[in-house]
């Protein structure tokens, strides 16, 4: 239960409110079910969704109880049907006292003001300033039930150049077009965001960093494929392209600071490397115990054909990932296919899917590759161990 989204819960409640509004008692009924269907996770959701006010789960509980009990006690004095909101409005107001001044308003009316307030009114995406209210409710839920969350960063290469030369009016239509990329590509959970000029963030709950490195994955290849107008003689690649860095709560940072942070860093390295890439916000060292074992491995990236197949040697290897050195870089950001082969036992190897998170040129035309696994199964991890202990 405790990994059940929120948004889907919030999502429901608002639907019970849509559709039961011509009888109280079925609306009442409707909560009663979601409340039992989604237990301590309804509590906040049902205020947040009623009231816009923000409570932990023990405060919610005892709150949604008391206002329960009020609005039995409203509707036998009252003799008739009084309704859960009206129930809210007077416990609040007379008896917890907890509003001060309420405004009716009408629901829709109040909507479409909350949505102009916390959208960016040239992408439409959501604004910086909705973005970091997401982001502390988010995280704090994520910690609370022990749920991964990450942050992907992004910035669009190259645009001053891009607004140089085509003008601001074309460096507009860009943003929208990127933005319009984003709505469609990111999954119903996710939060997109407009972070500051032509940097984005999106908020992925309940995400660990491999799976949202399959979002990033999807928005990059589809802004590279774009047409954009100008683009060829106004970007350095000859087509307008975007960058993005990644990092997840608990494995990279146990702050919001520190997330922003690690995946700000994380975009920092991907403009440094190459741009046009995503990069991961790499600290394996801390959460994995390195080996050191000197195994064969075979690797090709995943975009080449089957054909260019390029040798390496591990220097140490984790559950998390492999550092190794070859006689060819390759692209930090990059989705590789390897094989790992004992060096004495032929028969014996295996095959992973990995993202490659730093690249160093060393002496004697050799390159220190890291990479970090993608997608492990079950199966896989069990043959990665059995790798990791071998003799």
């Amino acid at each position: 239960m405790m990994k059940s989204n929120y948004q889907n819960i919030l999502t429901d409640i608002n639907a019970s409110m849509k559709h039961a509004t011509r009888s109280q008692s079925q609306l009442l009924n409707k909560l009663t079910q979601l409340e039992q269907r989604y237990g301590d996770l309804f509590y906040p959701a049902i205020f947040e969704v009623l009231t816009y006010t923000h409570f932990k789960t023990a405060e919610a509980k005892k709150h949604w109880q008391k206002v329960i009990d009020h609005l039995t006690v409203l509707e036998k004095n009252c003799k008739r049907e009084v309704g859960i909101r009206v129930a809210i409005l007077d416990y609040f107001t007379n008896v917890n006292k907890r509003l001060k001044n309420p405004i009716l308003i009408e629901i829709a009316l109040f909507k479409q003001t909350q949505v102009n307030a916390m959208t960016d009114p040239l992408t439409t995406l959501f604004n910086r300033r909705y973005f970091t209210e997401v982001i502390k409710r988010e995280f704090e839920r994520a910690r609370r039930y022990k749920s991964p969350i990450s942050l992907i960063f992004f910035d669009i290469d190259n645009f001053k150049s891009y607004n140089d030369y085509n003008g601001h009016i074309e460096g507009d239509v860009l943003l929208k077009r990127v933005s319009d990329i984003m709505k469609k590509a990111i999954r119903q959970p996710d939060i997109a965001c407009r972070y500051g000029g032509e940097e984005f963030v999106i908020i992925c709950p309940e995400t660990r960093k491999q799976n949202a490195l399959v979002v990033a994955e999807r928005i990059r290849k589809t802004i590279e494929k774009e047409k954009f107008k100008g683009e060829r003689k106004s970007q350095p690649s000859g087509t307008v392209t975007i960058s993005g860095g990644i990092s997840s709560f608990p494995v990279d940072a146990n702050s919001i600071q520190s997330l922003i942070a690690t995946a700000d860093d994380a975009l920092y390295r991907a403009k440094l490397a190459q741009k046009n890439s995503i990069a991961l916000f790499y600290r394996e060292k801390r959460n994995f115990i390195r080996m050191k074992k000197e195994l064969f491995i075979d690797f090709r990236e995943v975009s080449d054909g089957y054909i260019n197949r390029k040798l390496g040697q591990t220097k140490n290897i984790s559950e998390g990932g492999i550092l190794f050195t070859a006689t060819q870089p390759v692209r930090v950001g990059s989705e590789l296919e390897i094989t790992i082969k004992h060096p004495q036992e032929k028969k014996r190897r295996a095959d992973f899917l990995a993202r490659v998170v730093r690249v160093e040129e060393m002496e004697n035309e050799l390159y220190e590759i890291a990479i970090c696994f993608l997608g492990l199964t079950e199966k896989k991890q069990n043959k990665l161990k059995a790798f990791i202990k071998t003799k």
